[in-house]
């Protein structure tokens, strides 16, 4: 079956993004619901729930891939009794399909919520290769205004150049650096845009070096904000707790039985760092974000 072999592919994605991850498995899922075998219902949410568990598996660090498992079990657990099972296949497509159009109009109210902050003349830093600040940025771009970008490559996969490459191919003028010389220009820099893998009661989860980022902003007084989709948003007690990392080759590829290679890919960063959180239903303070998360709800197949 094809979404078998597109869940291969997903677990070895380490370059995109959380909310590009979540598409690609609201694709996957998409593809189940019309290739499924099933003669029945029960057997059908069965299988549904095997692949969502193997969904948020594949890439336990994205937060927006079980917010999509979790919403297509509860609203299937809903309908479940009431629907033939081609109406619950088609209802599972709807619902992946959904998320899917939902993100991507996600990203643009983003932009339009963002997009102000940028003034021209602005020195912009950001770190790692961001979909909501991207579409920030080329959205103030489209606006005509003009400012220049740092953009940090977030090693070791450096997913940071293909940002720089996305931008500059907008004709924004780019600098790349490497991480450890984020503090160089931090002196002359305006404003602070970072993405966000995860946002939890306290703090928001995003790659390694985001935190120095953070820091630099406290230092040199740089307004920093946090642009993420609802998504993303989930409560500590449910998000994974060890940090996911890469293969220490990705690092150095010597070998020494006495030197440990420690290659983390996220860290998580105290929400109040930051000024607000731009989303695409506005900005938040980091003071209203726990209220929010504690109004989800959460499938029970997924808590056992």
């Amino acid at each position: 079956m094809s979404f078998l072999k597109e869940l291969d592919k997903l677990k070895e994605d380490h370059t995109s993004g959380a909310s590009e991850l979540a598409r690609q498995a609201a694709e996957i899922l998409i593809s189940f619901s019309e290739e499924s075998k099933s003669t029945d219902n029960q057997r059908f949410l069965i299988e549904l729930t095997k692949l969502g568990k193997n969904l948020i598996a594949s890439q336990p660090e994205s937060v927006p891939i079980f917010n999509l498992v979790n919403s297509i079990l509860l609203a299937t657990e809903h309908v479940k009794e009431s629907l033939a099972l081609a109406d619950l296949r088609n209802f599972t497509y709807e619902k992946a399909q959904g998320f899917k159009t939902n993100s991507l109009k996600a990203l643009d109210r983003i932009a339009i919520w963002g997009e102000p902050l940028i003034e021209n003349n602005f020195k912009i830093m950001t770190i790692s290769n961001s979909s909501a600040i991207f579409y920030i940025l080329r959205k103030a771009k489209l606006g005509r205004t003009n400012f220049k970008v740092y953009v940090a490559e977030s090693r070791p996969l450096c997913e940071g150049r293909l940002l720089a490459q996305k931008l500059a191919d907008l004709g924004i003028p780019v600098h790349l650096i490497t991480d450890a010389g984020m503090g160089l220009p931090a002196p002359q820099i305006d404003l602070i845009l970072v993405g966000a893998d995860s946002i939890s009661e306290t703090n928001f989860t995003n790659k390694v070096g985001t935190k120095i980022l953070a820091l630099l902003a406290k230092e040199h007084k740089i307004p920093f904000f946090v642009a993420t989709e609802r998504s993303k948003f989930i409560s500590e007690l449910l998000r994974k707790k060890e940090s996911f990392g890469g293969s220490p080759s990705e690092v150095w590829e010597g070998k020494n039985e006495k030197i440990e290679v420690e290659n983390p890919y996220f860290e998580q960063i105290p929400l109040s760092y930051c000024k607000k959180i731009i989303t695409n239903d506005g900005f938040f303070l980091p003071t209203q974000i726990p209220k929010m998360i504690r109004k989800s709800r959460v499938a029970q197949d997924l808590l056992s």
